[in-house]
């Protein structure tokens, strides 16, 4: 947690002795204040995904004394940046993000802080993700020759990635047809200026749906069970289903799907230095399960930071005051 001004605020997670809870986007891992808090930070439309994609209504909190800023990561995902922590030190709070531009949302916004709580998902130099235009193109490629053959299934994240898949899709003239939850989630896109042209079974007039289904199709689906899910496809239309997933994890690991593409919303190591170097902090702190990892790699690029632990590791933010 942190503190502002008499409140203690959680970063993502539910902290017990928190005030207020900060969801920075609607990512299931970083929804487990949804539910119990009473006064959350978020953004309307981290608010509204939750609800619509996950069926959680949450009890938000218009707070003062910070702002939330565009982290680039998907549709409604904020960074919480407070201006003033006491002693004159501003800080970030990085949450997910990525410096390159998505398809589905606004590109991240930084800004100079004093102390920097930066994300920590990939702490390893020699993971370095390609520019999406790239990616996009060998999408755009294998989905035309696989769906010449048969059905392409690609599995994705219900917010987020459905969504950046679909504008992709869209940008060569193909809709693709969508699971339940990616078609509610989809809704809150269409309502923010996002628009996204899909096919559902679950939404309105389904002519679109039956007209796509009798041809090979690109499916998006909500679903760990790809190869059951793949096999019912099959069986049900007679035709190869070709299985695809679309993750930054591509880079560390290999899935069981039969094509897999490095397209991530997160930043790799190299953006964290990038974004570091922008926002131009006294204080590092690495925040996540890899926090110790990055800490150390960041060393190694000039970058002094330590990783953040918990309320009594943020009092010592006021030693950037007490230094100047």
């Amino acid at each position: 947690m942190i503190r502002l001004g008499n409140c203690n605020v959680s970063l993502d997670r539910k902290e017990k002795g928190s005030d207020m809870d900060f969801i920075s986007h609607a990512h299931s891992d970083h929804m487990s204040a949804a539910k119990s808090s009473r006064a959350v930070l978020a953004s309307d439309e981290t608010a509204e995904l939750i609800d619509a994609a996950y069926g959680i209504e949450v009890s938000r909190h218009e707070g003062i004394g910070f702002e939330l800023l565009d982290s680039g990561h998907m549709l409604g995902a904020k960074q919480l940046y407070i201006r003033d922590m006491g002693w004159g030190t501003s800080m970030v709070y990085s949450g997910d993000f990525q410096m390159q531009s998505s398809y589905a949302c606004p590109r991240i916004r930084t800004r100079h802080a004093d102390i920097a709580i930066v994300d920590s998902t990939y702490p390893y130099p020699e993971v370095v993700f390609e520019p999406h235009e790239a990616v996009r193109e060998d999408i755009e490629r294998r989905v035309d020759w696989a769906l010449s053959r048969g059905i392409v299934l690609f599995t994705a994240f219900r917010t987020g990635k459905a969504q950046e898949l679909i504008a992709i899709m869209n940008g060569i003239g193909i809709v693709p047809i969508v699971s339940r939850h990616i078609s509610e989630a989809n809704r809150v896109y269409r309502e923010h200026g996002v628009m996204l042209d899909y096919a559902s079974a679950y939404e309105g007039d389904t002519t679109d749906f039956e007209r796509l289904a009798r041809h090979n199709f690109v499916g998006i689906a909500d679903t760990r069970d790809m190869r059951r899910l793949a096999a019912r496809l099959a069986s049900i239309h007679g035709r190869k289903v070709t299985t695809a997933i679309a993750s930054g994890l591509t880079k560390e690991f290999r899935f069981d799907y039969d094509m897999q593409f490095p397209l991530s919303s997160h930043a790799d190591f190299r953006q964290t230095v990038q974004y570091i170097e922008r926002v131009n902090p006294e204080m590092v702190m690495t925040y996540g399960k890899e926090k110790e990892l990055m800490a150390l790699n960041l060393a190694g690029f000039g970058i002094e930071a330590k990783p953040f632990t918990d309320i009594e590791n943020a009092n010592l933010l006021n030693i950037v005051a007490l230094n100047r």
